[in-house]
């Protein structure tokens, strides 16, 4: 009874250094702010406009600042972690 022999896996050095970081990075970014300023434009328009800021719009506020606190608060947490290690 013959067993194959696995199949060695080559890896191209070049190919393996790649990344694709800054391409990712900028297009996450670009439509992050895309959403913000087009939330931003909304909130004018309902509450200085239209003077019609219901629940709605409360809602969408607090869905735009969680991503922000969330970056800040990672940040204070690790400043803090930082802190208390002796």
């Amino acid at each position: 009874m013959s067993s194959a022999s696995p199949v060695p896996i080559i890896i191209d050095p070049e190919r393996a250094a790649e990344s694709n970081t800054a391409v990712f990075l900028t297009v996450v970014c670009g439509v992050w702010s895309l959403a913000f300023v087009t939330a931003l434009v909304r909130f004018y328009t309902r509450a200085v406009l239209v003077r019609s800021f219901g629940k709605d719009d409360v809602f969408m506020v607090l869905a735009v600042v969680r991503p922000c606190s969330g970056v800040f608060w990672e940040e204070f947490r690790e400043a803090d972690s930082r802190r208390t290690q002796c």
